[in-house]
């Protein structure tokens, strides 16, 4: 059983005792030092998570799209580690948030967002999945696929939290998924109807230059999917984890 998983009872019941926890940031704070080790830049990445999510439930996220992130650091700096937290506190403490939180490097890599999200919504909102699945076509170009979609979330007051770890994997997939997962995320991370925040994480050695296609001579074989949209920082805003 893994470090966060294993603590996150505990944790939980501890920082129950908060009265006011929605609305401390350290509340968030004590939530995930009691499972790692924070140093500045972990409750900096925390502290801009909890007034995310504050703004997120309560509409004022809308009109503004420079917030999604771009997690970097070494390989080993414990970023899946800080996503699984953020997972576990939303989950708990935020039950309205449809959270989503996938690895790339799994057996299941080529999954895309509408698919992640309609797993979720049969969890979390089962109702709500049949209006899901008729209110889009996965034929539409993909920019008509998130509108779509998007209205729907906006019709019935739904909240979005995406969080995708080792981003970079994305790049080594078949050139025709890769670049319909990139052009995903390029699109719903530079929507400005509130409904959604996403963070990618990654190796600070090649994810942002991946991402924001910023290398010459690259080795198509490895990276079929590199070259596509580019996620430019002003969409996924680079937040870089340091090694303790």
């Amino acid at each position: 059983m893994g470090l966060v998983q294993s603590l996150s009872a505990e944790t939980i019941e501890e920082c129950d005792d908060n009265p006011h926890p929605l609305h401390s940031v350290d509340h968030l704070i004590t939530f995930a030092s009691n499972v790692i080790h924070l140093d500045q830049s972990r409750k900096a990445f925390f502290a801009q998570h909890h007034y995310l999510i504050v703004d997120l439930v309560n509409g004022k996220l809308v009109g503004r799209n420079r917030f999604r992130q771009m997690l970097l650091g070494d390989k080993g700096t414990g970023k899946s580690t800080l996503l699984q937290i953020l997972q576990k506190y939303i989950a708990h403490y935020y039950r309205d948030v449809v959270i989503i939180l996938h690895n790339y490097s799994t057996k299941h890599s080529q999954i895309r967002i509408v698919d992640l999200l309609q797993l979720q919504l049969q969890r979390q909102h089962p109702s709500l999945c049949r209006e899901y699945n008729s209110c889009f076509d996965r034929s539409d170009q993909i920019y008509k696929q998130v509108r779509n979609i998007e209205n729907m979330l906006i019709k019935h007051k739904l909240k979005v939290m995406i969080l995708r770890d080792d981003f970079d994997y994305v790049y080594r997939l078949d050139r025709h998924i890769g670049a319909v997962i990139t052009t995903e995320v390029a699109i719903w991370s530079g929507t400005q109807e509130g409904t959604m925040h996403m963070i990618v994480s990654g190796c600070d050695k090649i994810l942002p230059n991946l991402a924001f296609n910023q290398i010459e001579g690259l080795d198509m074989s490895i990276y079929p999917s590199y070259g596509g949209l580019d996620l430019n920082n002003t969409k996924l805003q680079p937040r870089y984890i340091d090694r303790l």
